[in-house]
């Protein structure tokens, strides 16, 4: 599972931006274009909204969705 790693950097802008990156990829990454904050409340808003919006949750939540039946049992 490629689980997502976050973290607040200060930035030159409005002061913090917020980078993320996988357990298997060594380079951080800007979540956003332009993702900069003047406050890490902020910051950790933008994160939480990337957690609940990210595809894998999409996708979970569409299969919970899905009515499965049993069709062969051994």
């Amino acid at each position: 599972m490629a689980k997502k790693q976050y973290r607040i950097v200060t930035d030159e802008f409005l002061g913090y931006g917020v980078q993320y990156s996988y357990w298997w990829f060594p380079f951080w990454i800007e979540l956003d274009w332009g993702n900069t904050h003047s406050a890490i409340s902020k910051a950790k808003e933008h994160i939480e909204h990337d957690k609940q919006t990210s595809i894998i949750n999409k996708i979970r939540a569409e299969f919970k969705k899905c009515k499965r039946t049993v069709v062969w049992k051994e």
